[in-house]
């Protein structure tokens, strides 16, 4: 949540691989340099890959480097191109967030070649073990032509979009080539692929062929008559619970991936609920089942399932993350979905002497999780497939797309003077998040959030204690996050490897969890002391010695309580 100060870099990024490119004075960091060697199916280099860094790891989790001037990291990503020996070097930031001197654990890049293509995302760790560079193996593309019809005749191409799962998809906007009456699509990888042909008019699809899978070969493939049907669509409305009228009411549609394959392709659309509490789903691909979310200023669709008749069917608890309510077609017979409220939540910031913090903002992120799919902020971004066709940058500025004006994000919100804030959360338990210049959470196992429990007997409203930043820094606890957080790095992986270090890790959560104050600071001595003792038995003194240090010190702080 935390929004990088700009800083002035002196950097001099160059798409000419094989050359030093950066002067490493960068906010206060080294930038560092991870070489890749790019090679065909025989280990040939390939020349003229570009190499696109588009996310980074720490130990707070992986997430998009944004190039827009505010990533913590205070480094915007490069691409750089191969040169002829397969080589590009690829700039990445020392530290992740330049404030929390938290270390980058992984860089994630996309390539992409006139002639070459790769399944997926390639994801490094780093810093590498040695010079040598890391090897990419890319193969000759695969391409593919489609003679869309409608009802047996063939239908003007330049109306026709093709969407696809191949990752390139990602990266240039579902890209495809008009030839006669044919639509060619290039660039694939060799492998399976699911494609599903959409007709637009005036912007708006009129027609959709099934969602279909090709097994890929490197060059031409076979060319494939696709016939397309007419698109249905889905009227319904929220229950009379909600009070009417209905106010930022929206719902989220999405087609529902198989189980099997996670990469399939998927079509996505949302809509206004009226303030009578009626909405339409409009321009739906027939024969595809529909899992739906949706949005008040106040409630949340709750998660049921119903029938093609609107009839309610039993369904697991949803859970306090969102699931959604999962609908298949036919949809002859308009819906009616149940609600759940979202209670208000009274958040106070204040310092250690007590006063607010003004200046700052709160933030939830309750989730979604789609059926077969991933899970996202509920409700938000709000947007189309149809955005995609042509935009190669949708999926940067989506990630920008936490508040709607039409539709604000009640999950978040800034501060008044006296450092308060109203939010709106589903009954459950939630991380609260603080973004301020000034001030921060303090970090407890190695995260800073507040944990907040909020149902209809709760008085949701809660007081936080904020310390100067600089206090401490996210940065000493790497090592810690990397192993109590599923062991996400490569170094935590060796540590949880290691006899006994996985349950004293165990041991140190679970004190922390059922302490009546996390903060307790004859709590947090016992259980650093814990951290200690496993960083000993891992062969790693260093570290022991600081959370040793950290114990003595927390001592000192109960004893003069």
């Amino acid at each position: 949540m935390r929004v990088a100060s700009i800083v002035i870099l002196s950097l001099v990024a160059s798409r000419t691989a094989g050359q030093d490119s950066v002067v490493p004075i960068v906010g206060g960091q080294l930038p560092q340099t991870l070489p890749v060697k790019v090679v065909d199916s025989n280990g040939n280099p390939i020349k003229g890959v570009e190499v696109s860094p588009w996310a980074l790891r720490s130990s707070q989790g992986h997430g998009r480097w944004a190039n827009n001037g505010n990533d913590p990291s205070e480094l915007n990503p490069a691409a750089v191109t191969t040169n002829s020996d397969g080589i590009a070097k690829v700039i990445y930031p020392f530290f992740r967030d330049v404030q929390e001197q938290t270390r980058t654990t992984s860089v994630s890049l996309f390539l992409k070649h006139p002639e070459y293509s790769i399944e997926d995302s390639v994801h490094l760790d780093v810093p590498i073990a040695s010079d040598t560079p890391e090897i990419i193996q890319m193969k000759l593309s695969a391409s593919i032509r489609f003679l869309p019809t409608i009802d047996g005749n063939p239908v003007r191409p330049s109306e026709i979009q093709v969407m696809r799962s191949d990752i390139s998809s990602f990266t240039d906007g579902y890209a495809r080539h008009i030839e006669d009456e044919h639509v060619i699509v290039r660039r694939l990888a060799p492998e399976q692929c699911d494609f599903m042909l959409v007709r637009l008019v005036d912007e708006q699809p009129t027609h959709f062929s099934e969602i279909f899978t090709v097994d890929l070969q490197s060059g031409a493939n076979d060319p494939q008559v696709v016939e397309l049907a007419p698109s249905t669509s889905l009227s319904g409305r929220i229950s009379d619970q909600v009070p009417r009228p209905i106010r930022e009411g929206r719902v989220l549609a999405m087609t529902v991936p198989p189980q099997s394959n996670r990469n399939r392709l998927t079509w996505s659309t949302w809509g206004p609920i009226r303030t009578d509490g009626t909405f339409e789903i409009p321009h739906w691909p027939k024969g595809e089942t529909m899992q739906l979310i949706g949005l008040t200023n106040g409630h949340r669709i709750r998660s049921l399932m119903v029938d093609a008749q609107g009839r309610k069917l039993p369904n697991q608890a949803a859970p306090a993350e969102g699931s959604p309510v999962v609908i298949d077609p036919p949809f002859t017979h308009p819906i009616e979905l149940d609600t759940e409220q979202l209670h208000r939540c009274e958040i106070r910031l204040v310092d250690l002497d007590g006063r607010p913090v003004a200046g700052a903002k709160v933030a939830a992120y309750p989730n979604v999780y789609w059926k077969n799919w991933g899970s996202q902020l509920y409700g938000l971004p709000l947007m189309q497939s149809t955005e995609f066709f042509g935009n190669a940058k949708l999926m940067e500025e989506i990630n920008e797309q936490l508040e709607n004006p039409a539709f604000p994000n009640r999950f978040m919100g800034p501060v008044n003077e006296e450092g308060e804030v109203e939010l709106r959360l589903p009954s459950g338990e939630w991380d609260l998040y603080v973004e301020s210049k000034t001030h921060a959470l303090p970090v407890i196992l190695g995260r800073r959030n507040h944990k907040i429990s909020v149902g209809k007997s709760q008085p949701n409203s809660t007081s936080i204690r904020l310390i100067p930043i600089g206090t401490d820094l996210l940065g000493d606890y790497d090592k810690l996050a990397g192993v109590v957080f599923g062991c996400s790095t490569r170094e935590g992986q060796r540590i949880c490897a290691l006899p006994g270090v996985r349950e004293k890790m165990i041991q140190f959560v679970e004190r922390i969890q059922n302490a009546k104050d996390p903060n307790d600071p004859s709590i947090l001595a016992e259980a650093f002391a814990f951290v200690a003792e496993a960083f000993e038995n891992a062969n790693d003194p260093a570290e022991a010695a600081k959370w040793r240090e950290k114990s003595a010190a927390m001592k000192i702080k109960a004893a003069a309580k």
